[in-house]
């Protein structure tokens, strides 16, 4: 049942953020919300819907990791965070170049679990799924700062000047 469920919770969330208006509100508001106040988003509405969802999907989660474990337990949640973050970055850098999107999240998780488990089943330490991870991560950064043009003024120069045509002094091309 967890795997229908992260589908059925994948779909909704795509379907919100991808094809209607709120979701294009909450992508402006994540990426400058300055600029999505100015254009009359109400950033402060988008941030606090975006927190009442991720706390009730978050919430849904630990109940099913509740329901598995068939227990509760305080200290099973640092455990999830580096994949967690590892998953969403690179994520991130699959399928939109550096925009976070729910696929790609959804791709690189089982990508990061199959590796994970690979890495157990091999008979390793118990570290090396953190250090998998830890790599994955430091991938998925370095992918999304290289995919990314440069923006400092120089960059922006010599972009500026590849475009534009060599003009001689007299203006002939």
């Amino acid at each position: 049942y967890p795997f229908w469920i992260m589908v059925v919770v994948s779909l909704l969330l795509w379907y919100v953020l991808e094809l209607t208006p709120l979701g294009r509100q909450i992508y402006a508001t994540g990426g400058n919300p300055r600029a999505a106040a100015l254009t009359g988003v109400r950033t402060s509405r988008v941030l606090l819907y975006a927190l009442i969802t991720s706390g009730i999907v978050a919430a849904g989660a630990g109940l099913l990791e509740t329901s598995q474990l068939s227990a509760g337990d305080p200290t099973i949640g640092p455990g999830f965070l580096l994949p967690v973050i590892a998953a969403v970055f690179l994520g991130s850098t699959q399928f939109r170049g550096g925009r976070f999107n729910i696929w790609g999240t959804v791709v690189a998780a089982y990508v990061l679990a199959v590796g994970v488990k690979g890495l157990q089943l091999a008979g390793l330490p118990v570290w090396t799924p953190d250090l998998f991870n830890g790599a994955a991560l430091l991938l998925a950064v370095g992918l999304a700062a290289w995919r990314r043009t440069p923006t400092t003024s120089r960059a922006a120069i010599l972009r500026y000047l590849r475009i534009r045509p060599a003009v001689s002094a007299d203006g002939a091309p």
